[in-house]
């Protein structure tokens, strides 16, 4: 009954994400459990009959506020006649500054009007519209840099809304950036824009200065530290995230480290301690220090980026200052509380912000849990089991959103935080900002100071990459639901109460709380085990080839990686971006650890053309690979050089495929390879062969009693030719199809016009056809004559272009067939 602002928060967060989450009838739900514990919570003496109706009232208001505030979060373009792909010109003003990444450049602005190109009609809007510019040549990069945010703008371009996830769980863009309230983008070939300083609003001309004085002591950091580590010290001073490099951030990421290079509760602290000591140096009393830091505190949070989780901490410490200021309102649950309050009545979208949600989740957890968990630690020292109890609450309690936003968990993140979380507040920290505010007074100084930064950060560095190389102790978790995690907490909450009843006498309810989350983990780490279907899950690549296959048994293959072109010329260097979108790191590996594949079985490669083998090399280096099966041959370029050293290194045998080769994964999956025709022989050297198409491996699934045809991107040579050895040596135990047909038929080379012949399908009569093909791809597939041919063959027709990822269910009834965008079962 002393915290009553907790239970009204907490109902206030469940009425938030009950508006933005739920639909319908699921509204009754949380409002069902709601209504459930204030009994409970009367029943125990903890919640007043006041205290219950206000929880409800305030579940309520927060529901009915979040949705006026979604609904409110639409665009009026699209009711005016401007629809997708039109080519518009846009007036405004620059309201973010524009960030460059190569020849990408990428900024918000605040519109004033929007008018169609072919119509002299303008629409005056005012909404926030993303401007995505491809610079055409170098020159435009001067251009650009001397754009802020504040000025005025006017530009032409394709109007665009944000792709969907093309994936079952993959990344929703659209819902991301609506997240942002930003509905469209305009794309725009060249900084062919019309620019000027105008009169903007009071808020924007402080976000300018505070631009400004960000992009100057970024390039004070530049200027004192090295390009290796430049990057690294603006992410953790300033929150300026563009130039850290993406390798280095992938090994924190690892280890559960990236919060230190956040701006976060951690940065705040440090900062209001260095305030308020530096303050009583100079002989403030303390009322004096208190209010000067508090309105120092905003400042800090604006200059590092105001990110969630600066905010969050920003607003807690100002609540404290003030509190120690008028000595009142001391609990810091409360002070949580009210800060989580204000960010929500000024955001309700913050609720689904990763940052946010493991800010204040971390944060609530160390309040309740470090002191009870410090005191059963069997040491002497207070400092040293304070630190102690500090990260290993941290762990539990970030574990859950750890796994559903990542998959991973590093089992020597503990040790890693243990050491480096103090290591880098205590000394790291403290010795990059006095760095960088000698270094803005005086460049020599600076670097000195910043050249012993740079030695306490290559020992760091150091540390961080040992520990990273272990994947051993590295696991992969599928994404739980939010029923898991809800679980996990109550548990959690039960065993951390229970231990100080179960060290005094041994507690059953203690015992059954400690088996049930075990129960619970293992459950969470193999969420399928008992499933006895089978999935064949083609992935939405855009251009290029990637099939997951899950057994009944659980065996896992997976076809092909994927690939990205890379089309830059010599002398344009410039182009190149900092962290390029690779498909097999930013969309293969993270489906396949949501997905819960901790090992790949069997890896076949089709061929060796980039659009299939690019996204393996991410693949290879995250997670096991048992087997590698391909085509026997290699292509002469440095990603298949890459690919199969990276196989050696690793010790993966290599598997040549051909005609005739049989393989039973288990007991209810079972592959006949059917080309290419020979396998080169044992000892012999590796081929070279430039031209990989026809030397595709095609192989035969039977999975349960349904059939797969894989076909790479084999086209009439190799059919023909695997036709004429099918004659000759008719393929033994896959008989009983040739009456009915195939169930389902990966089209070759994704639809090319030169693939999948009517002889072919004549020979194996598929049910189906799924085609992998890029969205407007710039070949044209799937072509009009393929589809033509399927349409002659009564052939069902699935295609990754319109429907995204297919998948099927392969269970001892038969298939069934679902598509991303359209889910619905067929």
């Amino acid at each position: 009954m002393k915290r009553p602002l907790v239970y009204f928060t907490a109902a206030w967060i469940i009425g938030c994400w009950s508006a933005l989450s739920l639909s319908g009838w699921e509204h009754a739900v949380p409002a069902a459990g709601l209504a459930l514990m204030i009994p409970l919570l009367r029943h125990s003496g903890r919640m007043t009959g006041n205290q219950a109706i206000v929880c409800l009232l305030g579940f309520a208001a927060a529901a009915g506020y979040t949705e006026a505030v979604d609904s409110r979060n639409s665009t009026s373009i699209r009711g005016a006649g401007i629809n997708e792909e039109a080519e518009v010109s846009v007036a405004g003003t620059i309201a973010s500054p524009p960030q460059r990444d190569g020849d990408k450049v990428v900024f918000l602005v605040r519109t004033n009007y929007v008018a169609l190109k072919s119509s002299s009609r303008a629409l005056h809007v005012t909404e926030t519209i993303q401007f995505y510019i491809r610079l055409k040549e170098e020159e435009e990069i001067s251009k650009i840099e001397k754009w802020r945010r504040g000025d005025g703008i006017k530009m032409s371009g394709a109007l665009r809304s944000f792709g969907k996830a093309r994936n079952f769980g993959g990344f929703d863009y659209e819902a991301y950036m609506r997240l942002q309230k930003v509905n469209w983008k305009l794309q725009a070939e060249g900084a062919a824009a019309e620019v000027k300083p105008g009169a903007a609003s009071p808020f924007l001309v402080l976000m300018r200065w505070n631009d400004l004085a960000r992009y100057k002591l970024g390039g004070v950091l530049d200027a004192i530290f090295t390009d290796s580590q430049s990057g690294f010290m603006k992410s953790m001073l300033l929150g300026i995230t563009d130039d850290m490099d993406p390798e280095q951030f992938r090994r924190f990421s690892k280890l559960g480290l990236t919060h230190i290079l956040a701006i976060s509760g951690l940065h705040v602290a440090v900062f209001v301690g260095s305030c308020t000591w530096l303050l009583r140096l100079l002989g403030f009393i303390r009322e004096k220090k208190l209010i000067i830091t508090l309105c120092l505190v905003p400042l800090y949070v604006l200059l590092t980026g105001a990110s969630p989780s600066a905010i969050r901490s920003g607003i807690m410490a100002m609540i404290a200052l003030y509190a120690a200021r008028h000595h009142v309102l001391k609990d810091g649950l409360h002070i949580i509380c009210a800060a989580a309050l204000l960010m929500l009545i000024w955001n309700p979208y913050y609720l689904l912000n990763v940052s946010f949600q493991l800010s204040f989740i971390v944060t609530a957890g160390l309040i309740l849990f470090v002191s009870r968990t410090a005191e059963r630690i069997p040491l002497q020292s207070p400092a040293l089991k304070t630190a102690l109890s500090v990260t290993f609450v941290a762990q539990c309690i970030s574990f859950p959103l750890t796994i559903f936003y990542f998959h991973q968990f590093s089992l020597l993140s503990f040790a890693a935080n243990f050491i480096l979380v103090p290591f880098m507040s205590f000394l790291i920290l403290p010795a990059g900002t006095i760095a960088l505010l000698i270094g803005t007074l005086h460049t020599g100084l600076g670097i000195r100071v910043a050249s012993l930064v740079e030695w306490l950060n290559a020992g760091a560095f150091w540390f961080v990459d040992k520990l990273s190389r272990y994947s051993i102790m590295s696991s992969i978790w599928a994404k739980p639901d939010i029923r898991w995690i809800a679980a996990y907490y109550i548990l959690f909450a039960l065993l951390a109460a229970g231990i100080p009843t179960f060290l005094k006498r041994k507690g059953t309810a203690f015992l059954v709380a400690a088996s049930l989350f075990c129960i619970l983990l293992g459950y969470g780490y193999v969420p399928d085990r008992f499933s006895t279907a089978g999935l064949v899950q083609v992935l939405d690549v855009g251009q290029g080839d990637c099939i997951l296959i899950r057994t009944p048994e659980g065996r896992i293959m997976l076809v092909d990686g994927g690939g990205t072109l890379n089309f830059t010329k010599p002398g344009e260097e410039w182009r190149q971006r900092r962290d390029p979108y690779e498909v097999g790191r930013k969309l293969v590996v993270p489906l396949l650890k949501q997905r819960g594949v901790h090992a790949i079985d069997y890896l076949i490669i089709s061929h060796g053309d980039q659009d299939h083998i690019g996204g393996l090399q991410a693949v290879a280096e995250e997670i096991p690979v048992k087997h590698v099966i391909f085509n026997g041959t290699l292509k002469d370029n440095k990603d298949a050089y890459a690919l199969f050293q990276t196989f050696r290194h690793k010790h993966i045998p290599l598997l040549p495929a051909s005609f005739g080769n049989r393989l039973t994964v288990d007991a209810h999956t079972q592959l006949q390879f059917l080309s290419p025709a020979e396998a080169p022989r044992l000892n012999q050297a590796v081929p070279i062969e430039p031209e990989q198409n026809e030397l595709s491996v095609i192989f035969l699934m039977r999975m349960h009693q349904s059939t797969f045809l894989f076909t790479g991107d084999a086209g009439f040579e190799a059919e023909q030719t695997m036709l004429e050895q099918l004659k000759k040596q008719p393929s033994e135990g896959f008989q009983t199809f040739q009456g009915s047909g195939l169930d389902v038929l990966k089209a070759g080379h994704h639809g090319s016009k030169n693939s999948t012949s009517e002889e072919f399908l004549r020979y194996w009569k598929p049910k189906s056809s799924v085609i992998s093909a890029g969205v407007d791809n710039f070949y044209g597939h799937p072509a009009k004559e393929l589809l033509e041919r399927l349409q002659q063959s009564h052939t069902y027709v699935l295609r990754t272009d319109q429907m995204g990822e297919v998948q099927f269910k392969v269970s001892p009834d038969g298939l069934s067939v679902r598509t991303k965008l359209n889910e619905g079962e067929e």
